[in-house]
């Protein structure tokens, strides 16, 4: 679904109007209630991140399109990472798993590995609970337009690398509507 700061529900972002809009932009996936700007999950619902011997030790994610700084924030586990600066949180809990969180602004590289020993395998559920609790917020009152790419690749115990899996998400600004003020 698309919603936008009024939070009001349509089909598609570019199936809209821009005067149909009441507010700064339009951003395809679910809106997360109670923020003042939509607060969209990065991935499905029902994301799996799969290791056929469930032995993932490594996941990272690459974001991309990043134009608006500060105002564009990745939210892991309840971690917020404005996605213009470095920042780590280490001993982050996720279901049963204790994960550091390392996000390098200048390669836009997410690492996330287990808390106590990097080669631990991160258990499967943890990483569907991870994923799909994932978010992408932009506070710009005038965001670039745009597509938004995370890139998510697993690293197992054994070295091996996953296939890359993208998640896009579409940001399409809109004209406020003017507001008179009595002087």
């Amino acid at each position: 679904p698309c919603i936008s700061p009024d939070r009001r529900q349509c089909a598609r972002c570019d199936d809209i109007e821009p005067d149909a809009l009441a507010g700064g932009f339009c951003l395809e996936r679910g809106h997360v209630p109670g923020h003042e700007f939509p607060q969209v999950h990065i991935a499905d619902l029902d994301a799996d991140a799969i290791d056929g011997q469930d032995n993932i030790v490594q996941l990272e994610i690459t974001v991309g399109g990043i134009v608006d700084g500060a105002s564009e924030i990745v939210r892991i586990a309840g971690q917020s990472f404005p996605l213009d600066a470095d920042a780590t949180a280490s001993n982050v809990t996720i279901g049963g798993t204790t994960v550091n969180i390392t996000y390098v602004a200048a390669t836009g590289s997410f690492e996330i590995v287990d808390a106590t020993n990097t080669s631990n395998v991160i258990p499967q559920a943890d990483l569907d609970l991870l994923i799909r609790g994932m978010t992408y917020e932009n506070t710009s009152q005038d965001p670039t337009s745009g597509d938004r790419t995370l890139t998510f690749t697993a690293t197992d115990a054994q070295s091996a690398t996953s296939a890359p899996a993208v998640s896009t998400i579409s940001v399409m600004p809109v004209n406020d509507n003017p507001v008179a003020v009595n002087d």
